[in-house]
């Protein structure tokens, strides 16, 4: 009995040095962890129908797994839309059709969990596992062919160089290598036939290739400084590239970029999840999916909605009181393709009065002329000759080089005159059409004028069924607000102060322009701002740029392309009542229960830049 325990023990000692964990002893489970026995465990099967991303979960919304060995059984049990395009194909393919073809992201989508990580090895550096699987996403996928800036494959090298992986490290190290046995074998042929290497030439060699190291070293490290990013803090990673870095590299300026980005993000961050090739970073990769999805509705919208704002709306009111954002001014330049028959004869009697006091103190020659070439050219009807087709010729001859005269193609004809038209500038925006005969032009002006970046905090569309405002004997600014608010939609936004303009220095904080006319509180004051003194007779408060929202009006047609999030660094322009600037002492009206302060409706004036609401600056 006591040879056989001392057996066993020295069997289990032997069996704990040869594997890293050994059982029992099991260890004692996590805090606020509870491990469920076996025979407490319950089996939940799939869900029949997909969740949100169109993935194969089960009852308790649990992702399911893709096993390492196919099985015959090993089939779509899921109503996803693969399943569904898998019928649809297959139906078409019965009748004898050719069936539809599948875009790259139905393609990927339909072989995605097929699609596997090679073996790596768990003790590899992060940085070399990270560099292997996206070399595993890349190689195990169909590709569309590739186009500058905004093919797919184009865009994930990108990705790959922001996150610290460029596709070329590994050729890289072996140009490192072999520059190395280069220089080797450079300074065995420098040394002198006694054995003696130049010290001088030795120093000067070490010089240059320590300079030439030095930018690759710095570029090693700051590539390892994205990997670890990424890999740490992948939310705030893909936040960083879907919005400052995409912007300043100029992913976005390509509209398929805006859908074709957070496509492939997607497709490549799930398939780090699926393969578990980062266990510890799953729940920020998980995190990570989320912006990507509020990416896919973001960036597109930016793209709509930078063509659609300022609107017509916005436009006609900057026709109507002037443009007052300090920027470019749009000039009108004088296209005038024919001058008037007035203007001619005006400027012809000019130049008659002109020239005769002038062509007395001309000497007049008479230039001998030369009858025997003149006549060889008549009567010689070749090369240059004005009377054939040939070169030089003015007739209405048809031929190369020859001047049809009959022909309206000068500067005034109607080809010229489209021509012309092209370029001119589009024609003024007017609220006439929008508004009909308005009293806003006299009811209304400009007050405060303010140069920001704000955010989308509510949309308001316009209310249903109000009945049309009864006409008025007199303009009546409570009668023109109404019929705003029946036409337009409401956009309110509120100060962006902490999104780091770096790029827009004068974008940074709001900034209340010298055009500005109203009360505002200075945004530049440092000191503490005291108590809002008692609001004027109409009940208007001093606008605050740093804390005050703003209620733009704007087409309801646009509504469809801005989401709550967004920001846009544009110049506001109120639009303030023509009494609000009026001087001198009026009346205060008496504020009953209930009543709100009256509102002064804004427009955008000028748009310079729009952001997603995940903006993020990081510096790369």
């Amino acid at each position: 009995m006591t040879t056989t325990t001392t057996a066993a023990a020295a069997e289990t000692q032997e069996t704990a040095g040869k594997y890293l964990f050994t059982f029992p002893p099991f260890p004692a489970p996590p805090s606020g962890v509870k491990i469920v026995p076996f025979k407490d465990f319950t089996e939940y099967g799939i869900q029949v129908a997909p969740g949100p991303g169109d993935q194969e979960v089960d009852t308790r919304g649990i992702p399911t797994v893709v096993l390492k060995h196919s099985h015959t059984t090993d089939v779509c049990k899921t109503n996803t839309k693969r399943l569904k395009r898998k019928l649809e194909q297959e139906k078409v393919k019965r009748v004898g059709g050719l069936g539809k073809k599948l875009s790259i992201w139905e393609e990927w989508e339909d072989k995605e969990s097929t699609r596997n990580v090679l073996p790596i090895d768990p003790h590899q550096p992060r940085i070399d596992k990270l560099h292997h699987a996206a070399t595993d996403f890349r190689n195990g996928r169909p590709w569309p062919p590739p186009q500058p800036l905004t093919g797919v494959i184009d865009l994930f090298q990108q990705f790959r160089k922001f996150i610290g992986v460029p596709e070329n490290v590994v050729s890289a190290k072996k140009k490192k290598k072999d520059a190395d046995e280069e220089e080797f074998r450079e300074e065995n042929d420098d040394m002198s036939e006694d054995g003696d290497i130049d010290a001088d030439m030795n120093g000067a060699a070490s010089t240059i290739a320590v300079d030439e190291q030095v930018p690759r070293i710095e570029e090693l490290s700051k590539e390892e400084e994205r990997a670890f990013l990424f890999l740490d803090k992948p939310e705030k990673a893909l936040k960083i590239y879907l919005s400052s870095y995409c912007t300043n590299k100029g992913y976005i300026w390509a509209e398929p970029n805006l859908e074709n980005i957070p496509r492939i993000l997607r497709f490549f961050i799930d398939f780090l999840i699926r393969n578990r090739v980062f266990p510890e970073s799953e729940r920020g990769f998980k995190r990570a999916l989320q912006v990507i999805d509020l990416a896919s509705i973001e960036l597109p919208m930016i793209g709509k909605i930078a063509k659609l704002w300022p609107d017509d709306f916005s436009e006609g009111s900057a026709e109507c009181w002037g443009r007052n954002a300090e920027g470019y001014k749009r000039i009108i330049a004088n296209l005038d393709v024919e001058d008037s028959h007035e203007d001619r004869q005006t400027k012809r009697q000019k130049i008659d009065e002109e020239t005769p006091a002038k062509v007395e103190d001309v000497v007049m020659e008479e230039v001998p002329t030369n009858d025997t070439s003149n006549s060889s050219q008549t009567q010689d009807e070749g090369w240059g000759s004005s009377t054939t087709g040939g070169w030089g010729n003015t007739e209405n001859s048809g031929a190369w080089g020859t001047i049809d005269l009959s022909a309206e193609t000068g500067w005034g004809s109607p080809s010229a005159d489209a021509d012309i038209t092209a370029w001119a500038p589009p024609p003024a925006k007017s609220l006439m059409p929008l508004l009909g005969p308005t009293a806003l032009p006299i009811t209304h002006t400009t007050g405060i004028v303010e140069q920001s970046m704000r955010r989308v905090k509510a949309i308001i569309p316009p209310p249903a069924n109000i009945p049309k405002s009864a006409h008025a004997s007199e303009p009546n600014a409570d009668s023109v607000d109404a019929e705003l608010e029946r036409r337009f939609a409401k956009v309110v936004l509120s100060p962006w102060l902490d999104w780091e303009a770096g790029e827009i220095p004068h974008m940074a904080k709001p900034k209340i322009l010298a055009s500005s006319r109203g009360p505002v509180v200075d945004p530049n004051e440092t000191t503490v701002a005291p108590a809002a003194p008692d609001p004027p007779a109409e009940g208007l408060k001093s606008h605050d740029p740093l804390h005050d929202d703003i209620t733009v009006l704007v087409d309801p047609s646009t509504l469809e392309s801005v989401v709550s999030g967004l920001g846009f660094a544009a110049t506001w322009t109120q639009l303030a009542r023509v009494q609000d600037l009026e001087p001198g002492e009026k009346k205060k009206k008496k504020k009953g229960k209930g009543k709100k302060e009256p509102i002064r409706y804004w427009y955008l004036e000028e748009c310079t830049k729009t952001i997603p609401s995940f903006w993020t600056r990081g510096v790369f």
